[in-house]
């Protein structure tokens, strides 16, 4: 818009400049002949000038609104981006903790097991040792029998 208000200026400049000159020369009455033509020319060449400096207003109007509905849909793009980044983040963040959660009610769970299956484990083998014992007394009774008999 802004190169527009410029050339339009140049040109409203040109106009008026031609025009001062048609009045200065025609009282001075020095116009040559070569010269009225040359400001004829511009004369009727600064509508023509004016028509296409509007027609490149209206031009740079028409791309300066296609470049801003361009940058806000991409304004509106990225903030749905980065909403749905955000919304992602959480939900990594819950399911990261109940997969935290998770994991440690797993491992409790285990710690458990582990637990009940040493305690089991130690009972077996306090019934191994008393079994044992008890296999070794009766021996040793057969044993004494054995020998008590045979003397």
């Amino acid at each position: 818009m802004f190169c527009f208000l410029k050339i339009h200026l140049l040109v409203q400049r040109r106009y008026c400049d031609n025009v001062d000159i048609l009045q200065v020369c025609t009282s001075n009455e020095q116009l040559s002949t070569s010269n009225v033509v040359e400001l004829q020319n511009h004369l009727r060449d600064s509508p023509k000038a004016l028509e296409t400096n509007k027609q490149w207003l209206e031009y740079d109007q028409q791309r300066e609104a296609y470049a801003r509905a361009l940058l806000d849909r991409m304004l509106w793009l990225k903030k749905q981006l980065n909403e749905a980044n955000q919304a992602r983040s959480q939900q990594h963040n819950k399911d990261y903790s109940d997969e935290e959660h998770g994991i440690s009610q797993m491992q409790e769970y285990c710690e458990g097991l582990l637990q009940k299956a040493k305690d089991q484990l130690e009972v077996l083998r306090e019934q191994v040792n008393m079994t044992h014992q008890d296999l070794k007394r009766t021996q040793n009774r057969g044993t004494s029998k054995i020998t008590a008999h045979v003397k």
